[in-house]
């Protein structure tokens, strides 16, 4: 450097005006040349100077950031030093993809596609792209080739074209087009013309000429092309006072109404017959006219000629003075009502329906309004009178009603608003705390527990029945799984997401200090007088911990098994099995398809006082009165089985284990279903017949389990339409194809469009649809026979078992689901 100093790095870009390179200390910079005194390169490693790694992860970060001509050097400097098949698949797709990209480009921005094929073409002078381009499954050299050229000589003409009116590029135009004709090896009469015209622009009649006479021999013009060529060769003959001559044409026994084209370079130029003039006829229609300059191709020349008679200078500055009113006395003022109506301000949203017709005349009256209301209180309640604009008087975070009378409100925030206000209040805090000033810590802790109790209220009045926060680099990323669906809530900045998990910790009992080992939690909350159980678990990640909260309302499980979802054949066989003295039912599925749920439902219509109802859980999610309930601890080697011989020892008539894992809890359960006992238990498979395949596995006798099986219940959540946008459509063909279905099936189908009730899903709320098999004496005889799942279920559907999928059909048939729906959780 000129100042004494040196940087040392990795130089990514060169020009005259400027150096770009990455210094491993403070990343990349750009230095002006006039800083520098000279540059001194190490050309002495391996691979001709050249840091193979270094330039493709600069050709991977070029790609990344759309820089796809930066990319390419990079890659073809690594590919000269070292290639190897993995980074030519890499160069050929980069090529492709700039190709696309330039042939875009073409007719609006010709420099930047002028400046993509110029990158192409000069990569293909590299001897290395041939090797590049001969591996299996690649394109032929030579088709690149034509693709690149051709693309880099029709950007020069589209270039050219742009520039031909301005005189001070009359050279520049000339030298596009030569660059063209270059690059076609002469062959394009079209771009012959053009090289000709601007030559004869600039005054260079000896290249014009040479130009028009390359139409005439060449014999690859249309007759319009090689007429224009003759009369414009004529014109340069005219021009240049007889220097220049085309060639006399030779003597044709049929008058042939277009000039005859002598062969050979050698011919003395001659002047040529001017063509016979032929009367014009009536003039044609408009709507002819039209459709002969689009097939003729002069559309764009025509249109051209439309804009250059009438968008005068004083037309264009009529125009711009109309768009910059237009503006400024109506869009601008509409946009800036929408902005503060949608801030919460009612006398805006009042405001923004005249703005369309008065425009400006509307914003004045509402900044005059918002100026008078400046002085005093802004937002007031319309029955009590009382301000309503301090956030801090919603202690239950319900915006919608006065905090004062608990009268019904227009809402002047949103739970959004006050996350970004407690976020702006934990900011502040943070800042005076950096300075000292201890007095804010009970402040910024107060405000950290509120916005806990915000993001949660976010999500459970969102329906979420999880939340998900992961950190990442641009902060703590809050997602919510509703009705199954993972989506995206809110982003905490990182100075705050770090604070955010430590207050979780604390709530749920958890050691702050500890982030290298998951743990579990519980909290209790109390919301919109409802009782959730939050179940929190952390676990260490790559960018920090990761938090998942399990969202558990106590209220969801006091319901009546026909609220499941159960029509009305299904909910009597559930019934008359949950009712029976002894026996085992199994409720298979994936995680999260709502099997702890229908057994709580059936332990809730069990537990009237009458039976010892015992469970053994992990975890224990619910907590229900009456019930005798245990968590697993395998630390103390308090397991599933162990739990089960504990048990049967305490009188129990009906038990409940969490899930089947291995082949001694197995035995357990059927040991107990043996010695007159209930016993309800979750197993993962697929189906309802693939239960009798998983114990088999876990190596338990089928004759067993056939004796000690009652019911085996396959359930899914599928959501449901949203009932505020509920309308009629017609699905795809090949998802009907999947049901085999048709539209001719006698269904009405139904879908949701999305408003702000479901959040612009089309979906609200789930139903569980679920596969029933129940034993009879023939299912228990092909089970101790050793049958397979498909046997089992065929004799299940003889017995009047439905599948998943027949389910899901009857919810569609019913207006409750979609085609999509069903699909996604039976296929």
């Amino acid at each position: 450097m000129k100042d004494g100093s040196v940087r040392q790095g990795t130089i990514l870009e060169e020009n005259p005006n400027f150096i770009r390179f990455e210094d491993p200390r403070v990343g990349q910079l750009r230095i002006p040349r006039t800083q520098i005194s000279s540059v001194q390169k190490d050309a002495d490693s391996a691979n001709g100077g050249v840091d193979v790694e270094t330039a493709l992860a600069h050709a991977k970060a070029e790609q990344a950031r759309g820089q796809n001509v930066e990319a390419l050097k990079h890659f073809m400097q690594a590919a000269k030093a070292s290639l190897n098949p993995q980074m030519a698949t890499d160069i050929r797709s980069l090529f492709d993809v700039m190709i696309a990209d330039g042939k875009t480009k073409l007719e609006t921005m010709p420099d930047q596609a002028r400046a993509t094929f110029s990158a192409l073409y000069e990569a293909l002078t590299n001897p290395i792209s041939q090797t590049i381009f001969s591996g299996a499954g690649s394109k032929p050299y030579q088709a690149i080739v034509g693709d690149v050229t051709g693309g880099y000589a029709e950007a020069n003409v589209r270039l050219a074209s742009r520039m031909a009116n301005d005189t001070a590029m009359r050279p520049q135009v000339v030298n596009l087009y030569r660059d063209a004709v270059a690059l076609t090896q002469s062959t394009n009469p079209a771009y012959l013309l053009g090289y000709g015209d601007a030559a004869r622009a600039n005054g260079d009649l000896q290249t014009a000429f040479n130009s028009y006479k390359a139409v005439i021999d060449s014999g690859r013009g249309n007759s319009e092309q090689v007429a224009a060529a003759y009369e414009k060769a004529n014109r340069v003959t005219a021009d240049s006072g007889g220097q220049y001559k085309l060639p006399a044409p030779t003597p044709q026994a049929t008058p042939s109404p277009q000039p005859m084209v002598a062969s050979g370079p050698s011919v003395a130029a001659v002047p040529v017959a001017t063509p016979v003039a032929t009367p014009a006829g009536p003039p044609q229609p408009w709507h002819k006219r039209v459709m002969s300059s689009i097939t003729s191709g002069q559309i764009l020349d025509d249109i051209g000629d439309l804009a250059e008679q009438f968008l005068t200078p004083e037309v264009l500055m009529i125009l711009g003075v109309g768009l910059g009113i237009l503006l400024l006395l109506w869009v601008i003022p509409y946009q800036i009502l929408k902005f503060f109506a949608k801030r919460g301000d009612s006398s805006a949203g009042e405001r923004l329906y005249g703005a369309k017709k008065l425009g400006i005349v509307s914003l004045i009256a509402y900044m005059t309004e918002r100026a008078s209301r400046a002085r005093s209180t802004r937002h007031r309640c319309p029955f009590c009178s009382k301000s309503i604009d301090n956030m801090e008087d919603y202690k239950d975070l319900n915006f919608v009603v006065c905090p004062h009378c608990r009268e019904p409100i227009t809402p002047v925030y949103d739970m959004r608003d006050y996350i970004d206000h407690l976020i702006g209040q934990l900011k502040i805090s943070q800042k005076a705390a950096a300075k000292g000033q201890r007095g804010d810590v009970l402040i910024e802790k107060n405000a950290m527990l509120k916005l806990v109790r915000g993001v949660l209220a976010l999500a459970i009045r969102r329906r979420a029945s999880d939340l998900h926060m992961e950190t990442a680099n641009e902060g703590g990323k809050v997602r919510a799984r509703i009705d199954g669906i993972m989506y995206d809530l809110l982003v905490l900045p990182r100075e705050i997401s770090n604070a955010f998990i430590s207050a979780l910790k604390v709530m749920a009992n958890l050691d702050i200090t500890e982030r290298r080992v998951p743990q579990d939690g519980k909290i209790p909350l109390w919301l919109d007088q409802k009782d959730y159980d939050l179940r929190i678990n952390t676990s260490p990640a790559s960018m920090g911990e990761k938090v998942v909260i399990r969202i558990l309302r106590q209220d969801s499980i006091n319901i009546s098994p026909s609220k499941l979802g159960l029509d009305k054949q299904n909910l009597e066989i559930y019934e008359r099995n949950i009712h029976k003295p002894h026996g085992v039912i199994i409720v298979t599925g994936p995680s999260g398809s709502g099997k702890s749920t229908t057994l709580y439902v059936a332990l809730n219509e069990l537990n009237s006082g009458e039976k010892n109802i015992v469970t053994i859980e992990d975890p224990i999610e619910y907590q229900l009165k009456g019930l005798s309930q245990m968590q697993v601890n395998p630390a103390a080697n308090f397991t599933f089985a162990n739990g089960l011989r504990s048990i049967l020892r305490q009188d129990p008539d009906v038990i409940m284990v969490g899930e089947i894992r291995d082949k001694e809890t197995a035995e357990a359960a059927l040991d107990a279903a043996m010695t007159g006992h209930m016993v309800l238990t979750t197993l993962h498979t697929i189906d309802a017949p693939t239960a009798f395949s998983r114990m088999r596995d876990l190596g338990i006798d089928q004759a067993r389990v056939s004796s000690a099986v009652n019911l085996v219940i396959a359930q899914r959540l599928v959501r449901t339409i949203c009932p505020d946008c509920r309308k009629t459509y017609s699905p795809k063909a090949p998802d009907l194809e999947k049901l085999e279905l048709t539209n001719n099936s006698g269904i009405t189908f139904v879908h949701g469009t999305g408003c702000d009730t479901c959040m612009n899903t089309g979906y609200y709320g789930r139903l569980a649809i679920f596969e029933m098999l129940e034993m009879n004496d023939h299912i228990r005889t092909l089970l101790e026979g050793g049958a397979a799942p498909t046997a089992v279920r065929e004799a299940a559907k003889e017995n009047g078992m439905r599948s998943l999928r027949q389910e899901g059909i009857r919810k569609i048939d019913e207006g409750v689901t979609t085609v999509e729906e069903v699909i996604r959780v039976t296929t």
